[in-house]
């Protein structure tokens, strides 16, 4: 006890008031962000919307320049009466190149335009309403089709201007078709980038939509579908179309 006694006297004795030092603080990571995996299933193009009504195909290009899309695969938007509606939608090769456009373009700059992205499905990509020319669209269409051949032929979008019978022919090699049942659709001499093609009967037309759309002729990818859905139209158009044409 004497001991302790003198040891604490021998502590001297303060008035002041020790400051508590807080720990130096630590850096945490950045968060980083977070894409729920469900917007992506099924993804494999994207929608453009805020682009200048006099916007091209090459412009849109340079904008994905550093992302694999198909080629020749931009569709710039238009309404009914032919107007641009500002949109376009762009198919790429793989879904991952889809995904990492979407997130790196996003509110980017085309001219003064910001532009804003949208994730969208194949099949949303192919009923996309797409810019046409009213004067070199349906004329031969009209003419050739009859109702009893129309159930058997489809119709071709996007054929490069120097194609001929022989390219078509060519095409459906796996078919059954007659230089004489293919139709291209030509205004004042010049191919339009439309065709059709009769074939033997609907199953045949069924076949060759499953295993050519979106096939190559020479550099050009090739949209195969039923004639009666016109190149400016959705799916939702022509349902509405069919049943105001009943009436």
């Amino acid at each position: 006890d004497k001991e302790f006694v003198e040891v604490k006297e021998c502590i001297p004795r303060s008035n002041k008031v020790v400051p508590q030092v807080s720990p130096p603080p630590v850096e945490l990571p950045k968060p980083t962000a977070v894409v729920d995996k469900k917007n992506f299933e099924g993804v494999l193009a994207l929608r453009l919307r805020g682009l200048p009504f006099d916007v091209t195909e090459r412009e849109i290009e340079a904008f994905f320049s550093h992302y694999e899309f198909e080629e020749n695969s931009v569709k710039i938007g238009a309404n009914s009466s032919g107007m641009r509606t500002g949109e376009a939608v762009v198919l790429f090769k793989t879904p991952e190149e889809a995904k990492r456009a979407y997130l790196d373009k996003q509110g980017e700059n085309i001219r003064h335009r910001y532009i804003e992205l949208y994730l969208i499905k194949k099949i949303n990509y192919l009923a996309f309403e797409v810019s046409y020319d009213k004067k070199g669209t349906g004329t031969n269409f009209d003419k050739n089709l009859t109702k009893e051949n129309k159930g058997r032929a489809v119709k071709l979008r996007g054929l490069p201007f120097e194609t001929n019978e022989n390219d078509i022919m060519e095409f459906f090699k796996n078919f059954y078709v007659k230089r004489g049942d293919i139709i291209i659709e030509r205004i004042n001499g010049r191919v339009t980038g439309y065709a059709f093609v009769l074939l033997q009967n609907k199953l045949d037309v069924r076949r060759a939509i499953d295993e050519l759309n979106y096939k190559y002729i020479r550099r050009r990818y090739i949209a195969v579908s039923y004639t009666h859905l016109r190149a400016h139209e959705t799916l939702r158009y022509l349902v509405c179309r069919l049943l105001l044409e009943k009436k």
